[in-house]
């Protein structure tokens, strides 16, 4: 009788890449969400400021044109980090302000290595998340490196007149709409995402097959 190998029940469970990224514009929650989110799921989560702030960290900070800077660092090694993981057939999060079109080739990229996408896609009415960036921005609670005081009449004025939309992905794609904060309408969400995403498992490595 034919004996199941690790190596078998491996590749019977990896025949595809399920990834979730939370996209949306500045002070939508997105971060909060996919905290949320990673608790519930258990995948590894990407998340571009958490890069940037270490790198901060490591190499400091200085002015807007530096956070910029640094934001396209972060973005650059979130990527190669995914690709990493859609390479090891790992399911993956990803969590970020991605601009429409800035990051196309990235995830054009992942999608042609086999990542199946659920998008959720963060906002709020626009002068909502104007004052939620103010109040953000003067708050001692987010990393000094952000810069956010030196760049609010900016965001401000990109929040107001820029159109927000989702990534121009394939997959799933869902609403979250912050401006009246719902524990309950969250929950929901996140329970509807878990309930989606594809099952992963991982073989058991103890199992023999005897």
């Amino acid at each position: 009788m034919h004996t199941e190998t690790f190596l078998e029940r491996t590749a019977l469970v990896q025949q595809f890449i399920s990834a979730i990224v939370i996209s949306g514009p500045p002070a939508s929650g997105k971060s909060t969400f996919a905290a949320s989110l990673r608790e519930r799921v258990r995948w590894p989560l990407i998340s571009k400021d958490q890069i940037k702030e270490q790198i901060f960290d490591v190499l400091g900070w200085q002015d807007r044109q530096w956070s910029q800077s640094v934001s396209l660092a972060s973005y650059a090694l979130m990527f190669s980090w995914a690709r990493e993981l859609a390479t090891a057939r790992m399911p993956f999060m990803l969590e970020g302000n991605f601009r429409p079109g800035a990051h196309d080739g990235a995830f054009r990229s992942l999608t042609q290595m086999g990542v199946q996408w659920i998008q959720v896609f963060c906002t709020a009415d626009r002068e909502v998340l104007v004052h939620r960036f103010a109040e953000r921005a003067g708050s001692t609670s987010r990393h000094p490196g952000h810069v956010d005081l030196q760049s609010v009449s900016e965001i401000e004025a990109e929040l107001l007149s820029t159109p927000m939309q989702p990534i121009a992905i394939d997959g799933e794609l869902l609403h979250l709409d912050t401006t009246q904060l719902d524990d309950a309408r969250v929950a929901q969400l996140i329970e509807r995402i878990s309930n989606t995403v594809s099952v992963y498992a991982y073989p058991d490595a103890r199992h023999t097959g005897a």
